[in-house]
């Protein structure tokens, strides 16, 4: 069995372009950029497909929708960032996450239909209109020819989607892995999510598109990676949110074959993300856990895009790695001690609208530390 390693992850939103987007995103306006942005960020500005992948204008790129040109184009990024070229190497393999899958292109799709008629109505759009187009643009694009997977379940899909690449790598299928979560926003996703927000609750989190792709690998060599050691998939209901959030952590830390005592990080991520960083031996998991559970409070209720939670988990295994951080996903984060180490292991929650939760299980290398 193999170990699964992630040694990088690159994002576009409307942070700005590339991991270095989210350590520059620190300071006090945090609350004031969500109500600024609220309901809808939208992509960032400095988005330039063409600059960004050295793509051009070709057939290939003229194929892509949106969605397409956001997984190709943070993928480049990651690629470039990773010095990896995957030829055409069969032992290479991507797996997306995605809310709203390919809705955006069905949307222009059945617009054109009514406006045009089926005899006008573009080709290159219908192609676009099944969940793993965007995977096959990608793969096409890179001449990946390994497993390719695209999941499609509300706001936990890029959590499950590194759940699901961590068990291709570990069982020998691939030996790495572009894994993360992508979403496209369309015109209905919009008002539909403006007027959930506004008949239940506002989110704390407006709608956000973009990509955050990590690379997972069989090896590593730097200090700053995190080993996946295991995962749970479960579903919490309103009436047993604690005690359901504890069962489904409990479940990936007994799949890690990692002890209670050795986890001294736990984020939980539902519209917005709550921080927990072990400063006292004596503190219990399990209470950590209860506390965090009161405090998020049965959530969320409006269902969002896989992509910021993912971009909350890169965010946060930088923080925890000792970098620079942004910490604008987090709504309240426990102060390390500066002569705290990395932590031994760290469990990442995410928790969709519909009750689906994914918890995943990181193992840091100890400080000073360098394996190859």
């Amino acid at each position: 069995m193999n170990d699964v390693w992630i040694d990088g992850s690159e994002q576009i939103s409307f942070l700005g372009v590339g991991a270095s987007a989210l350590a520059l995103a620190n300071g006090d306006d945090a609350a004031a950029r969500w109500e600024c942005a609220f309901p809808w960020i939208g992509p960032s500005p400095e988005f330039e497909f063409d600059r960004i992948t050295g793509l051009g204008e070709s057939p290939a790129t003229r194929q892509m929708d949106g969605l397409a040109k956001y997984v190709v184009a943070c993928s480049s990024m990651l690629l470039k960032s990773r010095e990896a070229d995957p030829g055409h190497e069969a032992d290479v393999g991507i797996v997306l996450g995605s809310a709203f899958g390919c809705t955006h292109s069905n949307h222009a799709f059945i617009e054109e239909l009514v406006s045009n008629g089926p005899r006008r109505t573009s080709p290159t759009i219908f192609r676009n209109t099944v969940s793993n187009a965007a995977a096959g643009h990608m793969a096409t694009t890179f001449g990946i020819r390994g497993s390719n997977t695209v999941l499609n379940s509300g706001m936990v899909s890029g959590a499950q989607a590194l759940a699901y690449a961590s068990d291709l790598i570990r069982e020998g299928r691939c030996a790495t892995i572009l894994a993360g979560a992508v979403d496209c926003v369309s015109e209905p996703i919009r008002a539909r999510f403006l007027a959930q927000s506004g008949r239940i609750r506002q989110s704390r989190v407006p709608l956000i598109d973009g990509a955050c792709i990590f690379s997972l690998r069989a090896s590593q060599a730097t200090t700053s990676s995190w080993r996946v050691t295991g995962y749970s998939m479960a579903f919490i209901s309103r009436d047993d949110w604690q005690s359901g959030m504890w069962r489904v952590i409990d479940q990936a830390i007994r799949s890690s074959g990692d002890a209670v005592e050795e986890v001294d990080a736990l984020q939980i991520h539902t519209d917005f993300g709550l921080l927990w960083i072990r400063t006292d031996p004596s503190e219990r998991l399990e209470d950590v856990c209860q506390d965090l559970a009161r405090d998020v409070g049965p959530g969320p209720h409006v269902e969002n895009t896989a992509v910021p939670s993912t971009l909350g988990l890169a965010d946060s295994l930088r923080l925890l790695a000792g970098e620079a951080a942004s910490k604008i996903f987090l709504r309240r984060i426990t102060e390390r001690r500066t002569d705290s180490a990395k932590p031994r292991a760290f469990v990442f929650v995410a928790i969709g609208a519909d009750g689906n939760a994914v918890a995943l299980v990181f193992k840091g290398i100890p400080n000073g530390r360098k394996d190859a």
